[in-house]
């Protein structure tokens, strides 16, 4: 009786998330592709009052979905009121020893942070929102309420990838034109980031906007790996992410994307799945080719201008950038065990391109040892209860989010935050699915 009711509650089909979600994409674009003039109060209020109403895995799939507009939207103000809901409607006695070890880390961090503020700057806004995404992400992998849903979660935020670089795609196309930007081979999130700038609409830095789709890309992965049930037009969702992500001319996100793909047609545990899917991006491609052919003319030699373009550094002066920070971190025992704090940016010229070398520069080897045993502790409690035989698959997401922040920011820019626990959801996916979601 107890498994048939959990089957119904996962094959039903949410009325009020989709409700949610529709409103709000029309109100984005509605904004950024018809020049309506719509204040971020307006999307705080109209995503709060959303949240309130939507079930515990809805608000998580919510959230997801919202994530990749976050350059269009207040996203860390309207992350402030959905972790505030958040505690008010959890009951104090559920939560556990690792939820309270996770707080005493973030408290922790936060006072580092404080610190250096007050010794390198003056304290801001970004130990508030900071401290927001730490406590949202450590309450939702305690709760674990996404159980029984990773796949739906993994499918909204995929979606949200999608239309949120789309958005921009369309956008940028619209306001430069298709010729002058392939005449001068710019980056789509990069001239995306420049006009949101000018009009508050939905933007992408070019690096992170090939990890968004990149990172998305895999998660469909890890749902077409796992023998279940999905919609037989995903791998529209799949196609779309690789077009997209490859607009970003982002050459990480290119060897990361052939890193990924190795990776799934080595280790295939469903080979019908794999073979049609191998079929239909072929035939995809070649349609593709057949019609745009001088796309395919641009993206091939801007790629090649980007890989041969090399000016004493081949990784596009990120080397020098290590280095430079390398020598920051050991200028001083502070340095060294403290940091510099987050606003370090704006001491030193610029931001650094590797995460882990960003936690040394910001809190020290001190911060980046509480970072470590935090970041341990939420990818635990995630998979609490997890008994997956097929774990290094379902990891293919947390690998490629790992390694991809290694070519930039992680803790500085909030937001990836709520991507790690993504990746730590598509990890428990073969985990949590009863027989009837099984093929």
């Amino acid at each position: 009786m107890k498994n048939s009711q959990e089957n119904s509650l996962n094959s039903e089909k949410s009325s009020k998330l989709l409700c949610a979600i529709l409103i709000t994409y029309l109100a984005i674009i509605m904004r950024d592709l018809f020049n309506f003039n719509i204040g971020f109060s307006m999307y705080s209020l109209l995503c709060t009052l959303f949240y309130i109403f939507l079930k515990p895995w809805e608000r998580i799939a919510f959230t997801t979905f919202l994530l990749p507009f976050r350059g269009g939207l207040p996203f860390s103000e309207i992350l402030l009121y959905f972790t505030l809901i958040n505690i008010f409607s959890e009951r104090t006695d559920t939560r556990t020893s690792a939820q309270i070890v996770a707080y005493l880390l973030i408290g922790l961090i936060i006072s580092i942070e404080f610190f250096d503020s007050l010794y390198k700057s003056s304290p801001n806004m970004r130990i508030v929102y900071l401290a927001v995404y730490m406590i949202y992400v450590t309450n939702v992998a305690a709760a674990q309420k996404y159980k029984s849903h990773e796949k739906n979660i993994l499918i909204y935020f995929s979606l949200g990838v999608l239309l949120a670089a789309g958005t921009v795609f369309i956008h940028t196309v619209n306001t430069y034109g298709i010729n002058y930007l392939f005449t001068y081979k710019f980056r789509f999130g990069n001239m995306g980031s420049n006009l949101a700038l000018l009009t508050s609409s939905t933007s992408f830095d070019s690096n992170e906007m090939g990890m968004y789709c990149l990172i998305a890309f895999c998660c469909l992965l890890v749902i077409y790996q796992a023998k279940i049930k999905a919609p037989k037009v995903l791998w529209l969702l799949v196609v779309g992410l690789v077009f997209l992500g490859f607009l970003s001319i982002s050459r990480t996100y290119l060897i990361l994307l052939v890193v990924a793909v190795c990776y799934y047609f080595v280790n295939p545990h469903n080979i019908k799945k794999t073979i049609s899917l191998i079929i239909i991006s072929v035939l995809v491609f070649v349609c593709f080719y057949l019609l745009f052919p001088k796309f395919f003319d641009w993206l091939y030699n801007i790629f090649a201008d980007r890989i041969s373009l090399v000016k004493g550094d081949d990784f596009g002066g990120r080397v020098y950038i290590f280095e430079y920070y390398n020598k920051i971190i050991m200028m001083n025992i502070w340095n060294f065990i403290f940091g510099s704090g987050m606003d370090y940016n704006i001491i030193y010229g610029f931001s650094a391109h590797n995460g882990i070398q960003e936690i040394f520069v910001c809190w020290g080897l001190f911060g980046f040892l509480l970072c470590t045993i935090w970041i341990y502790n939420i990818v635990k409690a995630t998979l609490k209860n997890s008994s997956s035989k097929n774990r290094l698959t379902a990891f293919l997401p947390f690998f490629i989010f790992i390694l991809y922040t290694q070519t930039i920011q992680l803790f500085t820019q909030y937001s990836y935050l709520i991507l790690l626990l993504i990746t730590g959801i598509a990890a428990r996916l073969n985990d949590t699915l009863d027989k009837s979601e099984r093929e």
